[in-house]
C-alpha cells in the first residue's frame, strides 16, 4: 500500500492502464490490419514501439520461442466482440474502473467494498465467460496457459536457477574467503 502513495508508482500504473486501454480501442483495427500487434495506430512514439518490440522478442525467447500472437489474437477476438456488444463493453469498462481503483487508490484492497465489487463483477460477467462468449474466453485462458507453459519448458529457465545458485554460492564463498584473509 505504501508504494501506491508514490508519484512514480502512480504515473507508471496510470501510463500502463492508458496503454492497455489504447490497445483495446484499436484492437479491432489491429486484428484486421496486421499480425504485428504494434502498429502505429497504437504506438506513435518510435522509441516506445522499439522498446515494446524488444520486450516482446525477449519474452518470446524466454518462452521457448513461442509467439505472443496466440495470446494477442485471443485478446483481439474478445475486443472485437466487445466492439459489437454494448453490455460486454460496459462490463469491461466496469472491470477497468475496478482495476484502476485497486491499483491506484491506497488501501482500497483491504476495504470490504473491494471484495464486494470483485464478487459483483465476477457474477455480472458470468454469462459472458460461462455462456455467451465461453469459446472466446476459453481460447484466451488456454492460449495464456500454453504461452506460460512454454516458459517452463524453455531450457533457459531450467538453467537459470542453477546459474543463480552457483553464482550466489561462488560470490558468497569468495566473500567468506576474503574475510579469512586467504584470498
Amino acid at each position: 500500500m505504501e508504494c501506491q502513495k508514490h508519484d512514480n508508482y502512480q504515473e507508471s500504473v496510470t501510463w500502463l492502464m492508458s496503454f492497455i486501454e489504447e490497445y483495446a480501442k484499436h484492437g479491432r483495427k489491429i486484428a484486421g490490419a496486421s499480425k504485428d500487434h504494434t502498429t502505429d495506430s497504437v504506438m506513435k512514439d518510435k522509441n516506445l514501439k522499439r522498446a515494446t518490440r524488444e520486450l516482446r522478442t525477449l519474452l518470446e525467447r524466454f518462452a521457448n520461442n513461442t509467439s505472443l500472437d496466440i495470446v494477442l489474437d485471443a485478446i483481439d477476438a474478445i475486443i472485437d466482440d466487445a466492439s459489437r456488444d454494448e453490455e460486454l463493453r460496459a462490463w469491461f469498462s466496469d472491470i477497468n474502473a475496478y482495476i484502476r481503483k485497486l491499483l491506484l487508490e491506497p488501501g482500497y484492497v483491504i476495504e470490504p467494498d473491494c471484495n464486494n465489487q470483485a464478487h459483483h463483477l465476477r457474477e455480472s460477467g458470468r454469462h459472458f465467460y460461462d455462456d455467451k462468449y465461453k469459446e472466446q474466453f476459453d481460447n484466451l485462458f488456454n492460449s495464456i496457459g500454453t504461452w506460460f507453459k512454454a516458459f517452463g519448458e524453455d531450457d533457459v529457465w531450467l538453467f537459470l536457477p542453477w546459474f543463480l545458485l552457483t553464482h550466489l554460492f561462488w560470490y558468497s564463498s569468495i566473500s567468506n574467503l576474503a574475510k579469512t584473509g586467504l584470498v
